[in-house]
This record gives C-alpha cells, sequence and structure tokens, in this order.
C-alpha cells in the first residue's frame, strides 16, 4: 500500500481574492508530479484554516480544500483522496462574549481535572464555525473534543489518523507556553494500527511546560508520523 500525504497549515483564509485560492488544483498537481502513484491521497491539514473564524472564511476555505482534494482525484485515478481537518487558533471566532469561558480557562489550567464534558463545551465555544466547516467533511468524525481517533483501512494496511484540537484554550492573543492537552482527555491504549498519524496545530513549546513533556510523550509512544503548523516554518525530521 503506498499512500501520500499533501500536507497544508496556516492558510489564513479571508476571502477568495485569497491569492491562495487559485493555486488548489496547482498544489494536487505539484504533489502528483513528485508521486504519481498511490493507494490513498490524504488531504491533512493543520489548522489556522481560516484567519478569524467566521463562516464566510470557513466557506471559501470549503471550496479551496474540496478543489485540492477535485484535482488530486482526477490526478491519482483509482485512489481514495479523504480529508482529515483539526483547528487552529486563527479557527476561533472570539467576537462573542468570553465572560465564562475567561473564568474557566485558568481554573482548568491549575487543575486540569475540573475539565469535564460541560466545561469543555464552554472553552470550545469559539470553534463553533469550526465544527461546522469540519463537519461538511466527515460528519460522523466531527466530535467537538480533543482528540478524534479516525481509523482507515486502505487494501491490506491499517491506518489510524489522530486529530488533536490544541485550539480549544486558545486566545485572541496566543502566549507560547500556556496551552494545555488534559490526559484525562487523550487517548489511552495501544493502537492496532500498522501506521499512526497524528495531527495538531501548535508544536510543543506552546503548552505549559510539564504538560508539553505529558503531551509529547503521548505523541511519541502512538505516532510514526506527526504533522503540525502554527509558527511559518516549514521543516521535517525523522
Amino acid at each position: 500500500m503506498k499512500a501520500v500525504a499533501i500536507h497544508l497549515s496556516d492558510i489564513h483564509i479571508t476571502a477568495s481574492s485569497d491569492a491562495i485560492i487559485s493555486r488548489a488544483s496547482a498544489i494536487a498537481r505539484a504533489a502528483y508530479s513528485a508521486e504519481p502513484e498511490a493507494d490513498a491521497v490524504l488531504v491533512l491539514v493543520t489548522g489556522d484554516i481560516s484567519f478569524s473564524g467566521t463562516s464566510p472564511q470557513f466557506q471559501v476555505a470549503t471550496d479551496f480544500i474540496r478543489q485540492v482534494a477535485k484535482q488530486a482525484a482526477s490526478d491519482w485515478r483509482t485512489a481514495k483522496v479523504i480529508v482529515y481537518l483539526c483547528p487552529g487558533n486563527h479557527d476561533c471566532d472570539f467576537s462573542g462574549s468570553q465572560s465564562v469561558r475567561d473564568v474557566v480557562l485558568p481554573q482548568a489550567r491549575l487543575n486540569d481535572a475540573i475539565l469535564d464534558a460541560d466545561l469543555l463545551r464552554v472553552c470550545c465555544a469559539p470553534l463553533h464555525n469550526y465544527f461546522d466547516f469540519e463537519a461538511s467533511f466527515a460528519p460522523a468524525l466531527s466530535s467537538r473534543t480533543i482528540c478524534t481517533v479516525c481509523p482507515l483501512s486502505i487494501e491490506d494496511c491499517n491506518l489510524e489518523i489522530r486529530l488533536y484540537n490544541t485550539a480549544w484554550a486558545s486566545r485572541l492573543h496566543e502566549i507560547e507556553g500556556q496551552l494545555l492537552m488534559p490526559p484525562q482527555w487523550l487517548p489511552t491504549g495501544d493502537s492496532h494500527a500498522n501506521v499512526v498519524l497524528s495531527l495538531f496545530h501548535h508544536p510543543y513549546n506552546w503548552l505549559e511546560a510539564s504538560n508539553s513533556r505529558q503531551f509529547r510523550k503521548h505523541i511519541e509512544m502512538v505516532s510514526d508520523l506527526v504533522f503540525t503548523g502554527h509558527e511559518h516554518v516549514g521543516d521535517s525530521y525523522t
């Protein structure tokens, strides 16, 4: 089994006039020219898809990502093309009142054990437009929580794509070292997949120091490939 990943991040879409919009097909063609043989093409988008989390911005983003996927399906004629998404801080809409959330977040940072489903829902409220956008690609996988695990079988290979929501605790003005990934909301147990891909927006240094070590240990124990974004620096390592 051979899979191709088209990784997009931090495209910060504001309107249909954005320069990147006209490049959707070219992005897929460039990937095809690099690897024309594939059984699966995974379009992986690791957050900051929109500029400020509004519905009109996500509508433009929907059309853009669908065009990338459409071109990929046209080029790799027999491959399965699937889109996977996770949110970034720019995918939050902070235009409404944040009064309750502003009380909950500092308490959660002091004691993440208080973070039950109801409080998590409050913290994720600025992502409401993102979740609607995400559901337009995969309704069954839009879980509105910290991590969604997506199994995928291609021929004789079982993949697992893990979508982590590091933006649930984002603020309008993000400060490095203050985010949190509560361990009780992370998947437990071993994966039985042949390959595990983990997607999240913020690199480890944007999390609180001790929590960053916990999260990194979790990711490195379960992941074969990791895709992130946020810092606008292209890099890869093994």
